[in-house]
């Protein structure tokens, strides 16, 4: 009986120390910035507001390229005359209020200028009929 104790014994203290060892807290991975925080860095203070980084966010993905190869032209408030923000479609009617809150985002990539048009709260969007070569 007592064989049978100091082999369980034993078994238990080897079966302890091979466990690895305890280790302290565990820190947290560092967090790898998204796309909108990493262009956020790289935008002149004079245009850092969160449309010109969706703006540039939209065109980098639609366009394939890295964001840092695109320039800001100009983003500036404005005060769109009607719900079409500045860039009507064909065939449309919108009302006829003023749109106070609105932004004009214009960014050139690869030789193009791409105008984006917020307001009404909304996020920015390509006005196409305004892009140009």
């Amino acid at each position: 009986m007592i064989k049978k104790i100091t082999s369980m014994c034993l078994l238990l203290f080897v079966a302890v120390g091979c466990q690895a060892p305890a280790t302290g807290p565990t820190e947290p991975a560092p967090e790898t910035p998204d796309k909108a925080q990493e262009v956020e860095m790289s935008i002149p203070e004079s245009f850092n507001h969160p449309h010109v980084t969706d703006a540039i966010v939209q065109l980098a993905a639609q366009l394939d390229i890295p964001a840092d190869q695109i320039e800001i032209i100009k983003a500036e408030p404005k005060v769109w005359p009607d719900s079409s923000m500045g860039c009507p479609k064909p065939g449309l009617m919108y009302m006829q209020v003023l749109v106070e809150d609105g932004m004009l985002i214009q960014l050139k990539a690869n030789g193009t200028s791409y105008d984006f048009h917020s307001g009404n709260g909304q996020n920015p969007f390509l006005c196409e009929a305004h892009s140009t070569s």
